[in-house]
């Protein structure tokens, strides 16, 4: 996921086929000053689940094209036919930090913005 703005510009998904080429696709958006949005589980789940094992290698590859970035946590359900979409704190990722840690902290994040019973794995 792409944005400008805040506004949604291009969604593309990914088979295990064509993941060797995520690295150029994800330095070309950085690099036109794209924001970039991801399930940390893989998978769209009505309550967290663990981080999944790509997400951290991710967390450490972004490293190559941006050394130091924020990830913007953002949390997302329902409630009733209501949706929600709550931001939580900002991480910071560099040099010296360790992607599962950081990976850890992001779910952390995001579970800060969910109700008690949809946070899962973090409650």
């Amino acid at each position: 996921l792409s944005l400008r703005g805040g506004v949604p510009r291009y969604y593309e998904t990914m088979t295990k086929t064509d993941a060797a080429s995520l690295n150029i696709r994800v330095a070309s958006r950085i690099q036109n000053n794209n924001a970039l949005g991801t399930f940390p589980e893989q998978e769209p789940t009505f309550e967290l689940r663990p981080y999944h094992t790509n997400f951290a290698n991710n967390i450490d590859r972004l490293r190559l094209v941006a050394p130091e970035y924020q990830v913007a946590t953002l949390a997302i359900f329902y409630q009733g036919k209501l949706a929600h979409a709550i931001y939580g704190p900002r991480i910071d990722v560099h040099a010296g930090t360790d992607p599962h840690e950081a990976s850890t902290t992001i779910m952390k994040g995001i579970a800060s913005g969910m109700p008690g019973n949809l946070r899962g794995h973090y409650a």
